[in-house]
């Protein structure tokens, strides 16, 4: 399983310095940086012997263009579930572990927001999963290395042990026409002003269950039939 770490408009050269230390510290395979305000240079006093993989990060202008190419994207959020908020339905650090050990995707792509703000509702929504690493509800935002730490660490051990006797995850590809028959079943079935929530919500539950390729396509399957079956 290849891991890529996103940081999208990393803001302290500290924390990009001790994050790309971090990367290399636990076996990550790929540092992306999305228009960081961060300076580098000042990054590299703070990356010890990451310095040449910090050098080596890829710099996009977009989210989009930082997690094309990967099958899975997890977001990373420090409020954890919000009440009849279909885009904040966080599942814990320990949860999502647990999903990977049924299903190992090809490669995972971990999304970090900005220390201040962290990540925008619209960026959000372009991840499959929505991960919180539980912590004193008084006060539960963690620093921004220190939650890159705790996920790297927790991935790093999953990677040692399990990955080699997992069954594959589906492709993005079914995955991206599952999603896309879910969006046609949905306008066609409820009221378009429900259409994108009902939708979200459907393939976030998909999402959740990992499902295999054999699994994808008879979801593919019977979402077609169905179609069909109603015109």
């Amino acid at each position: 399983m290849i891991v890529r770490v996103v940081l999208v408009e990393p803001e302290g050269s500290v924390n990009l310095g001790f994050i790309a230390r971090l990367c290399v510290n636990f076996s990550v395979d790929e540092l992306y940086l999305v228009n960081p305000k961060a300076s580098i240079e000042e990054a590299l006093e703070y990356a010890s012997k990451a310095k040449d993989f910090l050098l080596n990060a890829v710099i996009k202008t977009s989210i989009n263009e930082a997690i094309e190419d990967v099958d899975l994207v997890i977001a990373t959020t420090g409020k954890g579930l919000g009440r009849g908020d279909y885009l904040r339905q966080a599942i814990s650090l320990k949860d999502f572990i647990s999903l990977l050990k049924q299903r190992s995707p090809g490669s995972i792509a971990l999304l970090f927001g900005r220390e201040s703000t962290g990540l925008t509702r619209e960026e959000l929504s372009l991840a499959d999963y929505l991960v919180t690493i539980p912590a004193n509800p008084r006060y539960p935002i963690l620093n921004l290395s220190h939650a890159v730490a705790i996920i790297l660490y927790e991935l790093f051990i999953f990677r040692e042990i399990y990955t080699n006797n997992i069954p594959l995850r589906a492709s993005k590809d079914q995955i991206i026409e599952i999603h896309k028959l879910i969006d046609e079943l949905a306008i066609k079935v409820v009221h378009r002003d429900k259409a994108y929530r009902i939708s979200y919500v459907l393939k976030t539950v998909i999402g959740r269950g990992m499902p295999s390729e054999y699994e994808a396509r008879q979801i593919m399957y019977l979402l077609r039939k169905v179609l069909r079956k109603i015109g």
